[in-house]
């Protein structure tokens, strides 16, 4: 019913569930928001499958691991669970398996409407996930020890946990010299302090 193609080999007593089925997709172009110069110009796109092939590709160990789960009784969005066995903290990733389960919805059609719902809530509103256009960078964050979640639909990526300094960095900054790299983002650091404070000591003043 969902139009795979069934394989039946004679003397096995099992049968082969192939996806065969295609539709027209947007192909793997530049990123638009997170423009890197030195770095690759792949992004995600809608198609979830293509997605997980270009993390696979990217982190090429048996240790990454990719669960697939369902999210909504009536879209029954699929939504891929991405993590590094060796490195990430189970706890960590039962509990966003945990989260993603235990969502009693009727549909899922966004990476952000499923942020907002899966996130804890906070009196000052600091976002504790990220989202990434970029599969480099998703790697890069699967080797650090987070997880990553693909929703089908959605040409992005949701970085599990996020801190600050997640915020602050530029997918650019892997391609720099290290000195330079934390130059640029003490510079950012500052700029974000003055954007913060200063509007408020000028409204003070007055």
């Amino acid at each position: 019913m969902l139009g795979n193609c069934a394989l039946f080999v004679d003397t096995l007593n099992i049968a082969f569930d192939i996806e065969v089925k295609g539709f027209k997709q947007r192909s793997v172009d530049t990123p638009n928001n997170e423009v890197v110069i030195k770095g690759p110009h792949e992004a995600f796109v809608e198609n979830i499958r293509t997605n997980t092939s270009l993390l696979r590709r990217i982190v090429n160990n048996e240790n990454l691991i990719i669960e697939n789960l369902e999210v909504g009784a009536i879209t029954k969005t699929k939504c891929a669970v991405c993590y590094m066995k060796n490195i990430t903290n189970s706890d960590l990733v039962n509990e966003v398996k945990y989260r993603l389960n235990n969502l009693e919805i009727d549909s899922l059609l966004s990476a952000g409407e499923l942020e907002q719902l899966i996130s804890d809530s906070n009196a000052l509103g600091i976002p504790q996930m990220m989202a990434t256009e970029r599969p480099d960078k998703a790697a890069k964050y699967l080797l650090r020890g987070r997880c990553i979640v693909i929703v089908n639909g959605t040409p992005y990526g949701i970085v599990m946990p996020a801190i600050l300094i997640d915020f602050l960095t530029s997918p650019e900054d892997t391609n720099l010299k290290v000195s330079f790299a934390n130059f640029l983002r003490g510079l950012r650091f500052l700029a974000a302090f003055i954007t913060l404070l200063l509007p408020r000591s000028i409204c003070c003043s007055y």
